[in-house]
């Protein structure tokens, strides 16, 4: 699956007053020598098969973990 992305410019950046706040959740002057990001997805697949080969029941339940080292607040993020 391929989707064509849109190239988004900081002036087009709005963030809602309600998501950030004037309080800062980070100490100031944090820097990174290198602004990695890394993500871990855990996928676990379970499947209920019968005697006779059939699948009676089937989940697959996820979960993804993120450790930031990123030194500014914006971040952007394509996935292929």
């Amino acid at each position: 699956m391929r989707t064509e992305g849109q190239e988004l410019h900081k002036a087009q950046v709005h963030v809602p007053e309600g998501v950030t706040s004037k309080i800062s959740w980070r100490p100031p002057g944090i820097k990174y020598r290198k602004n990695e990001i890394f993500l871990d997805i855990i996928e676990k697949v379970n499947c209920l098969i019968g005697s006779n080969g059939n699948l009676l029941r089937s989940e697959i339940v996820g979960q993804v973990h993120c450790k930031c080292f990123l030194s500014g607040p914006f971040l952007f993020a394509q996935f292929e």
